[in-house]
């Protein structure tokens, strides 16, 4: 099962998220969809901290980072997600965790390990 933004849409609660994860689900954090990201105010603009706390209380190993951006008028992807990434760096995520889940388990989900 993989999880395309629940916090935005349908609004899970983050206990049902969790609940998926351990039952095998991936969670996709969309970097263009958070406040901060993109440096417009148009867009859902999901507090920055709905993100922090996805990262704080699901398993590192089932986030997976994704732009959600490049359609017209938006950002390129590569720019939402480096914003995101830095966003998180200055937050006090630590790198080794940002590498997990924008790196290594999208590979390992399209088996490019």
């Amino acid at each position: 099962m993989y999880l395309n933004h629940p916090y935005f849409i349908i609004n899970a609660l983050i206990e049902d998220v969790i609940r998926w994860t351990e039952m095998g689900a991936y969670v996709e954090l969309n970097a263009a969809l958070f406040k901060g990201v993109t440096g417009s105010e148009k867009g859902p603009n999901v507090p920055f901290e709905v993100a922090l706390e996805y990262i704080e209380k699901i398993p590192t190993d089932r986030i997976v980072i994704a732009s959600d951006s490049g359609q017209k008028g938006s950002i390129l992807p590569d720019e939402a997600i480096y914003h995101f990434l830095c966003m998180l760096l200055e937050k006090g995520i630590a790198r080794s965790r940002i590498e997990r889940m924008a790196k290594i388990t999208p590979a390992e989900l399209i088996n490019i390990t």
